[in-house]
């Protein structure tokens, strides 16, 4: 994949529908831990992991592949 290949893929229209979607599950992911934190720690903890995923996903760029 080139840098060209990368940016090209980021301006389709699906690309950003994804990424948009991802946004929103990070954000709701964060609003539960804000209303629920502490009830129960596994779930606290799916909850957190969910959103450093989301947010690594994000926040990838061209040269973590070359």
């Amino acid at each position: 994949m080139t840098y060209s290949d990368f940016l090209n893929w980021k301006q389709e229209p699906v690309t950003q529908a994804f990424y948009e979607a991802m946004g929103i599950r990070i954000e709701d992911a964060k609003e539960t831990l804000a209303v629920s934190a502490g009830i129960d720690n596994a779930t606290d903890n799916f909850n957190r992991g969910f959103i450093a995923a989301y947010a690594e996903a994000t926040n990838f760029t061209v040269e973590d592949v070359e």
